[in-house]
């Protein structure tokens, strides 16, 4: 499996301000990633608390990214 990381992480804008909620917001941009082939099958995403850090929310909502990610089948969890 390929690592992938900080480019990633450039890639991913939150609007802080607006009133879809954070969680939305970075299931999105990852979903967007994913389909545009941004990752692929095998790539890992970095880890909730790094993904936190570098996009300026709590490790809960990306938590909540990743669960509705897994939910439509298009990430793995382990």
């Amino acid at each position: 499996m390929k690592k992938t990381g900080g480019a990633l992480l450039l890639t991913l804008k939150l609007d802080h301000e607006a009133a879809k909620p954070l969680s939305t917001q970075l299931a999105g941009a990852l979903r967007e990633l994913i389909l545009s082939g941004g990752l692929r099958a095998g790539d890992r995403l970095p880890a909730t608390r790094t993904i936190a850090d570098d996009v300026g929310v709590s490790r809960t909502t990306v938590i909540e990214a990743f669960a509705r990610l897994a939910e439509e089948g298009l990430v793995v969890s382990r």
